[in-house]
């Protein structure tokens, strides 16, 4: 700890920053062909989507409720 830099053995062109041009490894993720879903991948989306809505509204309304009833005020 004199000031120097550690020697651990390491590299700066081993671990290239994301600034630097490096490659992503998530190539299939960042595909930029739109491919079609099918029926069933379009009715589950939808389903599990209002599934979620309707549990969100459910949940607010019973916040709301608990707020209602311990008298706190707005």
């Amino acid at each position: 700890m004199n000031g120097e830099p550690s020697n651990t053995g390491h590299r700066k062109a081993e671990y290239p920053l994301a600034g630097n041009g490096s490659i992503s490894d998530n190539g299939l993720a960042m595909s930029s062909v739109l491919k079609s879903r099918s029926f069933v991948h379009r009715l589950e989306s939808s389903l599990i989507s209002f599934g979620m809505s309707v549990f969100a509204y459910l949940l607010e309304r019973m916040i709301l409720r608990s707020l209602k009833k311990s008298g706190t005020k707005r």
